[in-house]
């Protein structure tokens, strides 16, 4: 089942507060602060959120997909640099 990226489970954009929350998730980073790092190690930028243009872009994506019984949860959601997301298939 593909999912357009960065959207719950009925296909809406997440709410303004899922995004903070979850950008809220990611581990600061100490050598390029305000920025955070993702799971995979990748930098990623606040205001890079949905932005596919930037390196430190990122997305919501899922630790376990829609397809395998994951839902929006604040726990299964996590951010994620874009190309992590797409490569790691959970948005």
């Amino acid at each position: 089942m593909y999912m357009h990226p960065s959207t719950d489970a009925s296909g809406k954009p997440f709410d303004a507060v899922t995004i903070e929350a979850v950008w809220n998730k990611a581990a600061p980073c100490r050598e390029h602060p305000p920025m955070r790092v993702d799971a995979f190690g990748a930098l990623i930028w606040r205001e890079g959120y949905a932005n596919t243009s930037s390196k430190f872009g990122w997305e919501i994506g899922r630790r376990q997909p829609l397809d395998k019984g994951g839902g929006d949860e604040l726990e299964n959601l996590e951010p994620l640099q874009w190309e992590n997301n797409r490569r790691n298939g959970h948005s």
